[in-house]
């Protein structure tokens, strides 16, 4: 749990960004979900969602330009009051989906290069959608991928890689 609280807060403390929010994924220790997402807060972190239940999560797998608004209207009628996020990992993907009834949109593995034109675009077009980036992010590059605005910067690495420390409370 230590080791978990300080890699959010030395992420955090990279992004420096006032209006970027660290937040995790649900790549967590089996068994050890409620201890991970504590321990995320406790470093500064948000919790993305405790499980599959709290949010329509819609892969870009799970679509194609044939079949998105459809999943999408399903969506909000059998789950009316779920948020609704689409992982999108290219501009033809999030060109079809900017004006759809979703909530987030999670630019997912888009290089540095690429991104500040996918946020700008979505800023223009629809203001309201929440923007996450996700996939690749890392100490080195997270704080340049901040620097672009989005709502959300999500990283697993901060629940499956900590290490584990050797902390002893005896005297030496």
């Amino acid at each position: 749990m230590s080791s978990v609280a300080t890699a959010t807060y030395n992420l955090k403390n990279i992004i420096n960004h006032p209006n970027v929010e660290l937040i995790d994924t649900r790549k967590t220790i089996p068994g050890w979900r409620v201890l991970d997402k504590y321990s995320v807060l406790v470093g500064g972190g948000k919790n993305h969602r405790m499980n599959l239940g709290e949010l329509i999560m819609i892969k870009d797998n799970h679509y194609d330009v044939n079949n998105i608004k459809k999943i999408i209207e399903k969506g909000k009628k059998r789950f009316p009051d779920l948020k609704i996020e689409v992982e999108v990992e290219n501009f033809n993907q999030l060109k079809n989906i900017i004006n759809e009834k979703i909530d987030i949109v999670m630019l997912d593995n888009w290089s540095l290069n690429s991104i500040g034109e996918a946020i700008k675009f979505i800023r223009d077009n629809n203001s309201k959608l929440l923007i996450e980036i996700s996939g690749g992010i890392h100490e080195g590059n997270i704080a340049k991928y901040a620097e672009f605005g989005p709502d959300y910067i999500s990283s697993g690495s901060i629940t499956h890689s900590p290490k584990s420390i050797d902390l002893s409370l005896e005297r030496i």
